[in-house]
């Protein structure tokens, strides 16, 4: 995928949805000072592979957090500085019934599309 990326010139639109799953607000990974958060923990790897296959710096972002218990639900919004975009949506919420991760890149005249539905 890296490559096939690589020989686009323009700006790409990413799109990466991850069904996390439940942990229960008292786990350990829930406590910012010992496991450092979901967000901290496991959402910045989903980050990173953005920033991977856009193969540039990340020049801005921000975070949408719904309000709940955990905090662990959130929206990040990545600008790269090739002009790039990226969204990460990391959903404790989810179901089994869902698909656990995917991405999508939109590009000039094209997209590519991957989807996991193994938890």
């Amino acid at each position: 995928m890296k490559e096939l990326l690589r020989m686009v010139a323009e700006p790409k639109a990413f799109v990466m949805t991850v069904n996390a799953g439940a942990i229960p607000a008292e786990h350990w990974t829930q406590d910012a000072a010992v496991g450092g958060g979901r967000v901290i923990g496991e959402a910045c790897h989903f980050i990173d592979l953005l920033r991977f296959l856009a193969g540039v710096p990340i020049r801005e972002h921000s975070v949408i957090r719904l309000d709940s218990a955990t905090r662990d639900s959130v929206s990040l919004q990545l600008q790269f500085t090739d002009g790039s975009i990226g969204t990460v949506h990391y959903q404790p919420m989810g179901t089994n019934l869902s698909p656990r991760n995917g991405w999508k890149c939109s590009v000039q005249g094209g997209f590519c599309n991957w989807i996991t539905s193994e938890s």
